[in-house]
């Protein structure tokens, strides 16, 4: 194993205090820019050629109350916006970047922010670069999409300097800290609050009705065009009033209006342990019907343990558990690695010893390692899915369908000849059938993801609450409805995204729960992507909300925050449209009722 050792907590603590954190200030909001912004928009300009339409026919008092208005309307909503971003912000400081760290020569888990020029981290596949970085012990894969725009994974070699912001896509390796902060290459840390984002559902129906409400105005502006010209009327002293007609319907309040239920109601998800990364997600769970839900994290408590185990070798049992263990991984250890890691412990299996190390690749489904047992010879051994190592097995014993059954089966495969398969199981978490219910009550269906095999898929589906069939991801045709499901069994992380886009192909608004780095283009794709609470970070990075409890109670709070959002703009909405209506028509049927304008009298 390396011998290479990081910083003392003393050393670290010394060069925190002369070069600061690594991070650099965030752009201050600018309550200028932000009301200029609002007098540079299709509401506005609408306000502001009436105001120069005003101006021009010596209306001086209709001109200063236009310009009041829209002095009013700017000023309000940059007010509210300055209010947004502060939430935001505050929000935005507990997504931090975790990073695995040596500090007197043990590792732990620290803040990207506490980092220092000289640390010794450790990075594997769905870590965010936290700093510029020296790689030195084995090849990395990076995503540099984010300094160059090209989104081609680019591997790096041994000793080459790779840089903050990248995300790592394949391999694993120790890396020493060259630069942080403002001296960085790319000059800034990770943040995980999108600084842009496309409207909402909401926000689209809110837009198609101001529409209507320009098409109704244009409309009775010609009807009172062709009666002014029936009736012989000057057109220029119609202006004023058609001026007027366009003022009254346009809601020149609405992005304030939005500005405040969504950052009022982030706040309130704050306080449920529910960070808010982009605000349209709030109003977007409003619309939500459907929900993927990870089973492993989630339904689950994601600690499975080894509740089975078949030898197939000649070894003992402590022998293929001592192999086993030799090709878990110390660092960074998987779920799996912990379980096999916690049923050596309650054993008196041999020691083992460890010279190289291939950790973990979904591409791969297995790491790799050269391990050594009691002085016997070195084997090369490899631990993963049954599936995968079976078929590279010269061996081929029987293994009991029963204990494939049971839950995951994880093998053990030692110079190509297959050792033993471990059965590991995992138990629902004590909340995850109220929830369900929960959810399921508010209208939306829950579909449960796993890569499980089928029959097991369709227990953890019963016991939780789920009703309706598990399938195979590959039994699912083009004919099958899969927003009736309960649960989709086999599935790999890459299926999540072509499920995703199935759905909403079929017309649901799709909810995704994930954790991994290959969860990130679902849940990116889906229209209310939640990361939870143990996701790597480029699934925070890409998730509109990120969850810091476990379990899905809190994807209820969000449900609940996004029908309020919606409640209040679609009162908000009705309101405008009766009150529109009934002016509009008021002013227009007036001309030709009384044969003057109601609004002149």
């Amino acid at each position: 194993m390396t011998t290479l050792t990081g910083l003392t907590s003393t050393e670290a603590a010394k060069r925190l205090a002369d070069a600061g954190p690594n991070e650099v200030p965030e752009p201050q909001f600018s309550f200028f820019k932000a009301t200029m912004k609002r007098l540079w928009e299709p509401s506005a300009w609408i306000l502001e050629a009436a105001l120069i339409l005003e101006i021009v026919l010596g209306k001086d008092l209709q001109a200063g109350f236009i310009a009041l208005m829209l002095g009013f309307a700017a000023l309000n909503g940059a007010i509210q916006e300055g209010r947004a971003s502060r939430v935001l912000h505050e929000l935005s400081h507990d997504l931090t970047v975790t990073v695995a760290v040596n500090r007197d020569n043990r590792w732990q888990t620290l803040s990207a922010r506490d980092l220092v020029v000289g640390d010794l981290i450790s990075l594997q596949p769905g870590d965010l670069l936290p700093a510029d970085v020296q790689v030195l012990t084995a090849t990395l894969s990076l995503d540099e999409s984010t300094i160059s725009g090209e989104t081609a994974a680019v591997t790096h070699p041994v000793d080459s300097i790779v840089f903050a912001g990248t995300e790592v896509v394949h391999g694993q390796s120790l890396a020493r800290v060259t630069a942080t902060g403002a001296a960085s290459r790319t000059g800034k840390t990770i943040s995980l609050v999108k600084q842009a984002s496309p409207n909402g559902h909401l926000q689209q129906l809110l837009g198609k009705i101001i529409g209507y409400l320009a098409i109704l105005d244009s409309v009775l502006a010609v009807i009172l065009i062709i009666a002014a010209v029936i009736r012989g009327e000057n057109l220029i002293a119609l202006l004023p009033f058609l001026a007027m007609l366009f003022i009254a319907t346009i809601p020149i309040a609405m992005p304030s209006s939005f500005a405040v239920a969504n950052a009022v109601e982030a706040k309130v998800l704050s306080q449920h342990h529910v960070l808010v990364s982009d605000l349209t997600g709030i109003q977007e769970a409003a619309n939500l019907n459907l929900l993927l839900v990870d089973k492993t994290g989630t339904i689950t408590a994601n600690k499975p343990s080894v509740v089975a185990f078949q030898n197939t070798s000649t070894l003992t049992d402590d022998e293929v558990l001592a192999l086993a263990v030799g090709a878990t991984d110390e660092r960074h250890p998987s779920v799996v690695d912990t379980a096999i890691q916690n049923a050596a412990a309650k054993t008196a299996s041999p020691a083992s010893q460890v010279t190289k190390y291939v950790p973990f690749t979904p591409g791969l489904g297995y790491s790799q390692a050269t391990v050594t047992v009691d002085g016997q010879a070195p084997k090369t051994v490899r631990l993963g899915a049954y599936r995968v190592l079976s078929a590279q097995a010269e061996n081929t014993p029987i293994i009991s369908r029963e204990i494939l059954s049971r839950g995951r089966s994880v093998a053990v495969l030692a110079d190509n000849q297959l050792l033993g398969v471990y059965i590991l199981q995992d138990q629902p978490r004590s909340t995850s059938r109220q929830a369900i219910a929960d959810l399921q009550q508010r209208g939306i269906q829950v579909i449960m993801l796993t890569g499980d095999h089928q029959p097991t898929a369709a227990t953890i589906a019963g016991e939780v609450g789920l009703s309706g069939q598990v399938l195979s991801f590959s039994d699912i045709t083009d004919t099958t409805d899969i927003g009736q499901l309960a649960g989709i069994a086999d599935v790999v992380p890459e299926n999540k995204l072509a499920i995703t886009k199935q759905l909403q192909s079929a017309g649901y608004i799709v909810g995704m729960t994930g954790d991994g780095v290959n969860d990130a283009p679902a849940l990116k794709q889906a229209d209310v992507g939640i990361a939870v609470e143990n996701a790597v970070d480029l699934a925070k990075q890409s998730a509109r909300m990120v969850l810091m409890t476990p379990g899905l109670t809190p994807i209820v709070d969000i449900l609940d925050s996004g029908h309020r959002v919606y409640q209040r703009m679609m009162t908000w909405a009705i309101t405008k449209l009766s009150r529109t209506a009934e002016l509009t028509l008021f002013l227009t049927l007036g001309l030709p009722v009384v044969g003057q304008h109601p609004a002149f009298t």
